[in-house]
């Protein structure tokens, strides 16, 4: 089972800040430079919405490649 949007470049998560808000922000950037604008958007809102860090986690790892 593959992720929501694989051609999207690979989100690094290895030794970049954890927090949750730099990770939202993070893979909204990636999916914007892979011309997902709207698909960045609906992301953003649900991933604010995660009631935990964990669930945000797998909300992330369920739409792009992370590395």
């Amino acid at each position: 089972m593959g992720v929501k949007y694989p051609k999207v470049e690979p989100v690094p998560m290895v030794g970049m800040d954890g927090n949750g808000f730099a990770i939202i922000a993070r893979v909204r950037r990636y999916m914007e430079r892979a011309g997902l604008k709207e698909e960045a958007k609906a992301f953003f809102k649900e991933a604010l919405d995660c009631p935990s860090y964990d669930a945000l986690l797998q909300l992330v790892m369920a739409t792009v490649e992370i590395d």
